[in-house]
């Protein structure tokens, strides 16, 4: 339940954003077109080809401006998640909000974030990266729970696959 709310709250968007400004980004997309079919298999093999993923991120592209203002926005809710006790038991979890909130600290710590010097961008750019590729991660495996647990959270995770560009949650057949 902890990791679907994130998802709801934050990660679906999250990860949206920052798939968006991977130069490699088709690639991602059609490796998670998931279906309700999949089998288990299809789910491995989706785990070790994004575990291969390079994760880039377009550091021209990357808009630190809305990043900024969207994880400020979810900051409590982030931090009430990292004290939830049950999270112990999920170390991977726990490195994503551990990464995430590393971001929207780093952020927030700049008086501006326009005119940064290019070395601040690449710092900030691997910050970034770090937390596309633990969040692809753990959305396989939230994706993966739900289609053998929840069928009904499944179908729409599917529909509106934040890594696909053209996902709509509209069921249209």
């Amino acid at each position: 339940m902890v990791i679907g709310a994130f998802f709801i709250e934050v990660g679906n968007r999250l990860l949206g954003m920052i798939a968006s400004w991977d130069p490699e980004v088709a690639r991602i997309a059609e490796l998670t077109d998931i279906s309700p079919a999949w089998t288990a298999k299809q789910f491995d093999n989706l785990r070790h080809q994004t575990a291969r993923h390079r994760f880039e991120v377009n550091p021209d592209a990357v808009n630190l401006v809305q990043v900024n203002e969207f994880l400020q926005e979810k900051r409590d809710f982030l931090l009430r998640l990292l004290e939830n006790p049950n999270l112990l038991e999920y170390g991977a979890f726990t490195a994503l909000l551990r990464a995430t909130l590393h971001v929207a600290e780093e952020l927030d710590y700049r008086p501006s974030l326009s005119g940064l010097p290019e070395s601040d961008i690449k710092h900030l750019g691997g910050d970034l990266r770090r937390v596309y590729a633990l969040l692809v991660r753990q959305w396989v495996d939230y994706v993966r729970l739900l289609q053998t647990t929840y069928p009904y959270l499944f179908s729409l995770a599917a529909r509106a696959n934040p890594l696909r560009a053209d996902s709509s949650a509209v069921v249209e057949s």
